[in-house]
């Protein structure tokens, strides 16, 4: 039920985003609007990150609304720049797991929110390590007192 309704709601505001002027639709569901209209992509994807999946190549500012009003559209993002990965780990830790190769940046950002988040990292660094690791030990400190 909850897929049907995420489906039922991505078309909703699709359709009202065909409304737009100078939208046009293209043969593979991808939405292409002119440069100018970059606003326009910024509200669609402000009320539902996952449209932008509908979008064809979404600026840096789309994506970075995009993922700062729901990180998991960034599972619909192709290559996101460190930019918009930084956002989507701000926005939840986990979604690290979603990115293929996060720079050691992302990686700390990551464990520094949430050590627990060191799990879903498939190649952390050095220095990632020691701080899921530090971070283990400080909430163990505080907890004890």
């Amino acid at each position: 039920m909850k897929h049907v309704r995420r489906l039922i709601t991505t078309t909703f505001a699709c359709s009202l985003f065909f409304l737009v002027q100078g939208c046009e639709q293209k043969d593979s569901n991808k939405v292409s609007l002119h440069d100018d209209d970059e606003k326009a992509h910024i509200a669609l994807v402000c009320e539902n990150p996952s449209a932008i999946a509908y979008l064809e190549n979404p600026s840096e500012a789309v994506q970075l609304s995009a993922v700062m009003h729901g990180a998991y559209a960034l599972k619909y993002i192709k290559a996101p720049s460190e930019q918009v990965q930084l956002a989507a780990v701000s926005e939840n830790p986990y979604i690290i797991g979603m990115i293929t190769e996060p720079s050691e940046k992302v990686q700390l950002l990551a464990v520094t929110y949430n050590a627990d988040a060191m799990r879903y990292i498939k190649h952390p660094t050095a220095l990632t390590k020691l701080a899921s690791q530090k971070e283990y030990r400080l909430l163990a400190a505080y907890t004890l007192h």
